[in-house]
């Protein structure tokens, strides 16, 4: 009787585990547009290269645009892990002045307008950005490299609006490089697709809505009720049998 006592009870953590945990999910999204921009040509839109271009030097810039379609999110979804991933074309580089270049590396903000569209942003329509998101560290060509916006303690998007409205725009560019020149370049979602174009991987989570209306199913406290009862039915029966 005390090992069945015993199943029983381990059964009822499992029950209480299922009633109160979220789902968690993992997921890949692939850039839905892209873009890139060139302060040198500021009414041209050169979204038809093969590869996006970031580069910065004392005098010109180059932007590369992103957008993810996140409406296969929920939009209670709690992200825990966000990382960018860009496949390069050339080997990241920089003019040397034997200091650590982080301001010289691929920089990618928060982009509030979600309204561009490839085939028309240019460098005087681009509009602004906000927030950081994270920063890549590129090495050499035909790799991966990754900026993480929320990964562990990390913590840079503010989700809850893009998963209300469905996208999500970044824009990716290299600011102060002290008067050197550093670029980037890495393969565009119509180049790569969806084996080496952009790509935006999630792990999340999310309350289960529960089924619809009309359907009757236990509440999580119905369920852990139950199991207790039947844990004291047993050790009565225990009792009397004793």
């Amino acid at each position: 009787m005390k090992r069945q006592i015993c199943m029983l009870f381990s059964l009822l953590l499992v029950i209480v585990g299922f009633a109160t945990a979220a789902n968690a999910e993992m997921v890949t999204l692939y850039a839905s547009q892209d873009a890139w921009v060139d302060s040198d040509n500021p009414s041209s839109t050169p979204s038809d290269s093969p590869f996006l271009s970031i580069y910065s030097s004392s005098n010109s810039q180059r932007w590369s645009y992103f957008q993810f379609d996140l409406s296969s999110i929920p939009d209670t979804a709690v992200i825990s892990k966000a990382r960018l991933s860009l496949y390069g074309s050339a080997s990241w580089s920089t003019a040397s002045d034997w200091t650590t270049p982080y301001n010289r590396y691929p920089h990618f903000y928060h982009v509030s307008d979600d309204t561009w569209i490839d085939s028309t942003l240019t460098w005087d329509n681009k509009g602004g950005y906000d927030s950081l998101l994270g920063v890549s560290y590129p090495g050499s060509a035909f790799t991966w490299s990754n900026a993480y916006f929320t990964n562990g303690g990390t913590d840079n998007w503010d989700e809850g609006v893009d998963l209300n409205d469905d996208l999500l725009s970044i824009v990716g560019l290299i600011g102060d490089t002290m008067g050197y020149s550093a670029s980037y370049s890495a393969y565009s979602e119509g180049t790569g697709g969806t084996t080496n174009g952009p790509q935006l991987y999630l792990e999340y989570t999310y309350e289960d809505p529960g089924p619809g209306p009309g359907t009757t199913v236990p509440e999580p406290s119905t369920i852990v009720l139950l199991g207790i009862g039947i844990i004291g039915l047993l050790g009565y029966g225990r009792k009397v049998m004793g």
